[in-house]
C-alpha cells in the first residue's frame, strides 16, 4: 500500500536541520553566509480538511465543492518564524490517527486485506 504525505509530514521533513544543511551545501554557501530558503505549500481545502476529524471533514468537504482553490503559502523555512510554523504543523501530526484521511486510507486497506 502506498503511503501518503499529508501537510504535517511534509512540514516535518522541511523543518529538519539536516535539510537546511543539505541545501546550504547544494548552493555552495560558506560557513556563516546567510541562505534564505522559501518553501511553497499549496494545499487545497480538501488537503487541509484531510487533517481534521471525520465529522468536521464532511462539513468542510461539502463547503469546498463550490469553492475555487485558493493561493498557496510561502514560508521562509530559514527564518525563526518559518521554523516555528513548520514545526507547529509537524507537531499537529500527533493527531494523524484521528484524521479523516487516516480513516479513509485505513478503511481502504482493511477492504483490500
Amino acid at each position: 500500500w502506498m503511503a501518503y504525505e499529508d501537510i504535517q509530514r511534509v512540514a516535518a521533513l522541511k523543518s529538519r536541520a539536516s535539510r537546511i544543511e543539505r541545501v546550504r551545501g547544494e548552493v555552495g554557501a560558506r560557513p556563516g553566509e546567510p541562505v534564505r530558503i522559501f518553501d511553497y505549500f499549496r494545499p487545497g481545502i480538501a488537503e487541509l480538511a484531510d487533517v481534521l476529524p471525520p465529522r468536521l471533514f464532511a462539513r468542510i468537504e461539502a463547503y469546498a465543492g463550490a469553492r475555487k482553490p485558493g493561493g498557496g503559502w510561502c514560508i521562509q523555512a530559514s527564518s525563526a518564524s518559518g521554523q516555528i510554523l513548520l514545526r507547529a504543523l509537524a507537531w499537529a501530526g500527533r493527531w494523524r490517527r484521528s484524521s479523516a484521511r487516516f480513516a479513509s486510507e485505513n478503511a481502504l486497506i482493511e477492504r483490500w486485506l
